[in-house]
């Protein structure tokens, strides 16, 4: 077979690295699956459906035509965006889909969207710039995004995260985790 490349999904192999995982972390903490662009390059159906029957908490994708994607193939359990234009949000929540907000900007574009629609209480995922310096809120802004969001009722935070800059800067990433603590 030389030549020929093959993937092969083992759904046990899936199945005993999510057990594996889960048993390390507390049982009330949730636990996210990412499965963007095709699950890395293997099939995003296939690891969606496989984590969803081992009971995990949420997904993660890259854009909202992955999670539509996934939505019209009957997952239904909650699923991350992580890169919701904003010019999206009224067919990311038409599919229930949960963004993560990273500026005051997207967090009014999606509170107009939301108005339209009637919708309270809508899960939105809260990214903080502890060090990268890409996207997320920053650390000063923090008191303000929180009385913003607490005067909305149709937006709940799900979830607050950041993003590691560095696995090889033990140093600096634990400086990142203070931050964030």
């Amino acid at each position: 077979m030389s030549g020929h490349t093959r993937l092969v999904l083992d759904a046990q192999a899936l199945a005993h690295n999510y057990r594996v995982l889960r048993s390390k972390t507390a049982p009330q903490t949730a636990f996210l699956g990412v499965v963007k662009a095709m699950a890395y390059g293997s099939d995003s159906l296939f690891v969606a459906r496989t984590l969803a029957q081992l009971g995990i908490d949420y997904l993660a994708v890259a854009y909202v035509d992955e999670g539509i994607s996934l939505r019209k193939k009957g997952i239904r359990i909650p699923v991350m965006v992580l890169n919701s234009d904003t010019s999206q949000f009224n067919q990311l929540i038409k599919n229930n889909l949960e963004p993560e907000i990273y500026s005051f900007r997207q967090l009014k574009v999606l509170h107009q969207e939301l108005l339209k629609t009637g919708r309270t209480a809508y899960p939105i995922h809260l990214k903080l710039d502890t060090g990268m310096r890409r996207l997320g809120f920053q650390m000063n802004e923090i008191k303000q995004v929180i009385e913003w969001v607490s005067a909305q009722k149709e937006i709940k935070i799900a979830s607050v995260f950041s993003h590691l800059a560095s696995t090889k800067d033990v140093d600096f990433t634990q400086q990142q985790v203070q931050e964030f603590d």
